[in-house]
């Protein structure tokens, strides 16, 4: 009898373990350079998020943002939010198990912006870049990193446009001066200190190489095509437009030209919904993503073009010891 309830016990386990195994890897949802999604009334991104081992997972409601253990379903990082803080951007890096927060935090006539990097493994503290004097509303909407030049870009989009700010392994934190009104996706290469970018008036994508040089991306007679992403290999991926900015196809190339195309998006698909993962591996999803374009619709620039606040010096640095108070290593 004894041996028989041993083995009814052993079966048990190994059933419960095969289970959630099946769960929490196999159907857990795989991890994208950014998984975010904008909704009519503001960014707004997925709950919960897997690491790209799945070996954590984070929780985000309108409070806090909670990380967990998958093993054993063990929370080991609760970052609190403030009552006038939201976070617009959440992202696990692709290669290790660090997420990325974009937060804002509104005040009566300003916004401030961060990007906080959490680590749920160590202890570390690193210095999170601040962005201060925002036009009010102001909301990070993309980040493109390269753990292996240490640099990272954040998109921020206000009531003026797109601005894209650049901070590097010595945390210095500067705008990059691009002219670009309305930039809808960034990426960067990952050997290389460049960034690509986007333009959904001119419908083209642009390189900025380190030093300031801007260089269009060529793609052959494609008259119309926007940003897709990067892989681990460096490889750039184009979705070429319809006249309803629909992809219809993406194209695989390098930063200098040489694409040709990988796969046909039949019917054609959102560009938000379309993105690349880093092994390469070009994604489809379903149902709302956030429309190509400012304020849900095409941009048309102004006869009279607004003119853009130029922020104060004071306003654009990385946080050091005096600067961060309790936000530092959140």
């Amino acid at each position: 009898m004894k041996k028989i309830l041993v083995w009814l016990l052993a079966a048990f386990l190994l059933q419960y373990a095969v289970y959630d195994y099946l769960d929490r890897v196999v159907f857990a949802p795989s991890v994208a350079f950014t998984q975010k999604t904008i909704g009519g009334s503001g960014p707004v991104v997925q709950s919960v998020m897997y690491s790209y081992n799945h070996s954590y997972y984070s929780d985000l409601s309108a409070t806090d943002l909670k990380i967990y253990v998958v093993r054993g379903n063990r929370l080991v990082k609760d970052v609190s939010l403030a009552d006038n803080e939201t976070v617009s951007y959440l992202s696990w890096l692709p290669d290790r198990n660090i997420v990325l927060a974009g937060t804002a935090t509104d005040y009566p006539t300003a916004t401030t912006v961060a990007l906080l990097a959490i680590d749920p493994e160590t202890g570390a503290k690193p210095v999170t870049p601040e962005i201060r004097g925002m036009a009010k509303g102001a909301r990070i909407e993309g980040v493109a990193f390269s753990t292996k030049t240490n640099v990272t870009n954040i998109l921020v989009r206000d009531v003026y446009g797109t601005w894209v700010w650049r901070t590097d392994a010595n945390n210095y934190l500067r705008r990059l001066n691009l002219d670009d009104w309305d930039i809808n996706r960034i990426a960067s290469l990952q050997y290389q200190d460049t960034l690509l970018y986007d333009d959904t008036v001119l419908d083209s994508v642009y390189a900025y190489f380190y030093g300031g040089r801007i260089s269009k991306i060529p793609l052959g007679t494609i008259g119309r095509y926007a940003l897709i992403g990067t892989d681990q290999n460096d490889n750039v991926y184009l979705g070429s437009l319809d006249r309803n900015d629909l992809v219809t196809g993406v194209f695989e190339g390098k930063v200098n030209g040489g694409f040709s195309e990988i796969k046909s998006i039949t019917p054609p698909a959102p560009v938000n919904a379309v993105t690349v993962a880093v092994d390469g591996t070009v994604s489809v999803a379903s149902g709302y993503v956030a429309p190509y374009g400012v304020k849900h619709e095409r941009y048309v620039p102004p006869p009279t073009p607004v003119k853009r606040p130029v922020l104060p010096e004071s306003a654009i640095h990385p946080l050091s010891e005096t600067h961060s108070g309790s936000r530092t290593g959140r």
